[in-house]
């Protein structure tokens, strides 16, 4: 994996191991950088034969770019993240003038930055994992919210705001995180990748600190539209009638509705709809076996 910096984002590069002229696109979930995923962006890399490129998102990571949270005129905010998204493509496509098939791929917030970056890019595929589409119990309930102004009152919001920043080592941060309800099923090696790319990390002894502000990561989530609707709309209908988006949901995902697909077939025909068998929101870092036999089937298709 290469690392650089391009436009004051951290960008992550991995090739394909033989001449190849697809590449893939990866946006992370809010909240965890795109290192996280190195384990399952190098097995791609390697089992697809695709160049792999990813960044961390504005306020996170390594990403010099500061976050938006003292800026509340500057509009939606994941608008504003998916114009860096569209923004940061293009920088990166000049850099592959070979590429002859841009794929976009991205988990969870990813996902949404990669679904509204279709209204200025143009790309062969485009894969979504477990894009926040939110079940009834939970839709309403924040759709409430919206019409009262309280979103700040988001229970994840809320949550992620107290997130610890201090461990007094890597060891004893990488012991603590994988006992959380989050990371309890993630493999070692992703919670170590975690800790790498949203800490500062000197030693193994030393404290680290945590790189993003937790307001910050809090307020992405109060950006979440009244309903998932709301987002598909600003995509133009004829972009919504050509392209064809594949969905990757997992079947126990809280976070995205698994028989949402009734509905979000009326804003894409050509909708695929594909469930992650005993698979949580975190199946892309849990279930990395099953993800890649999904996106073999798509990006080989």
């Amino acid at each position: 994996m290469i690392e650089y910096n391009l436009n004051n984002f951290a960008v992550y590069e991995i090739d394909a191991p033989s001449s190849s002229n697809k590449a893939v696109f990866f946006g992370h979930a809010n909240g965890i950088p795109a290192l996280t995923y190195k384990s399952l962006l190098e097995k791609m890399a390697k089992e697809l034969n695709v160049h792999v490129i990813t960044y961390d998102i504005r306020g996170f990571g390594k990403t010099e770019k500061q976050s938006l949270e003292k800026n509340e005129n500057k509009g939606w905010f994941w608008d504003i993240l998916a114009q860096d998204h569209e923004e940061l493509f293009f920088a990166i496509q000049k850099k592959f003038p070979q590429i002859k098939e841009w794929i976009l791929c991205g988990h969870s917030l990813g996902a949404w930055l990669s679904i509204l970056s279709m209204r200025k890019l143009n790309v062969a595929k485009i894969i979504l994992m477990d894009p926040p589409i939110l079940p009834a119990k939970v839709i309403f309930p924040w759709f409430f919210l919206h019409l009262i102004k309280k979103t700040h009152l988001s229970p994840i919001s809320k949550k992620v705001k107290k997130r610890k920043k201090l461990f007094p080592s890597f060891t004893t941060a990488a012991q603590d995180l994988k006992k959380s309800k989050l990371m309890q099923n993630w493999p070692v090696e992703s919670v170590e990748n975690y800790i790498n790319g949203s800490f500062h990390v000197k030693d193994q002894d030393s404290e680290i600190h945590l790189r993003h502000d937790p307001n910050w990561e809090g307020k992405i989530f109060e950006e979440y539209p009244m309903g998932a609707w709301r987002g598909f709309i600003i995509i133009p209908k004829e972009i919504r009638d050509k392209i064809q988006p594949y969905f990757l949901i997992g079947e126990n995902s809280d976070t995205c509705n698994l028989n949402a697909k009734y509905w979000v077939k009326l804003f894409f025909p050509k909708l695929k709809w594909i469930k992650i068998n005993n698979g949580t929101h975190m199946f892309p870092i849990e279930q990395q076996k099953e993800t890649l036999e999904e996106l073999k089937k798509i990006i080989n298709a």
